[in-house]
């Protein structure tokens, strides 16, 4: 893949130097929003880049898309920009097509994990044996706590779109819509031209970085487990 990005590249640093004589490489990796240091390592071969790297490339060289894998091209607009992600695997994707397992892997990732009695409470025995199947297939461990938690968090973060769907339809039946003082819905239909679809994409985006932002701060962290989810398409096909 490094050959293959390097070349695509080296042909979008030459065409931005025909169309601006006064553009150098710094110009346009600073344009892009990424490193000079870590642009250069691309253009010339000798890094690979990370996902959130991708991301901000693809945005002005779409054709980037062609070197991912199939599946990560489903979903690489609407992946989370961290660093070192990647895409999960079929047989993760398999394990987390079902509902129980998908909520106790979910409370895994809290920061102090959680307890198998905490979520016998929960799910019931249904839930001690997603416990179970979970840990034997090494995606969470228990702490010396007692704690299970999520192996490696930053591993299991790009879904394809058929989970990322089940996942929205396990979480929309955790909305209670007797808290209105403490939840919130929202939702907004209207026809846009192909500008408009993308500034409310953009939008989004920025939208689920202030929301991440929120969720990793100490500050903030606290014992109730709450999710958050927002998506956008076109309403008819």
């Amino acid at each position: 893949m490094s050959n293959n990005l390097s070349d695509i590249l080296r042909g979008y640093v030459s065409k931005e130097k025909q169309k601006n004589p006064y553009i150098n490489e710094t110009g346009i990796s600073k344009k892009m929003d990424i490193p000079p240091t870590t642009f250069n390592r691309l253009v010339n071969g000798h890094s690979k880049p990370a996902i959130k790297t991708l991301l901000k490339l693809s945005h002005f060289i779409p054709e980037l898309k062609s070197l991912l894998p199939e599946e990560l091209v489903k979903v690489f607009k609407v992946s989370m920009e961290k660093e070192k992600l990647e895409y999960i695997g079929k047989s993760l994707e398999t394990l987390l097509s079902d509902e129980t397992i998908f909520l106790c892997w979910m409370l895994a990732f809290l920061n102090k994990g959680i307890k198998a009695d905490e979520i016998k409470d929960q799910f019931g025995q249904e839930g001690l044996k997603a416990l179970e199947i979970l840990e034997k297939q090494a995606v969470i461990e228990k702490d010396e706590s007692g704690f299970y938690k999520v192996k490696d968090k930053n591993k299991y973060a790009i879904f394809s779109f058929e989970l990322i769907k089940a996942h929205f339809l396990f979480l929309a039946k955790k909305y209670n819509s007797k808290n209105v003082a403490s939840n919130y819905i929202y939702y907004e239909v209207e026809a846009l031209n192909t500008e408009g679809k993308k500034e409310l994409i953009e939008t989004q985006r920025e939208f689920h970085r202030k929301i991440q932002k929120i969720m990793n701060d100490e500050k903030n962290k606290g014992n109730e487990p709450v999710f958050s989810i927002s998506c956008s398409d076109s309403l008819l096909s």
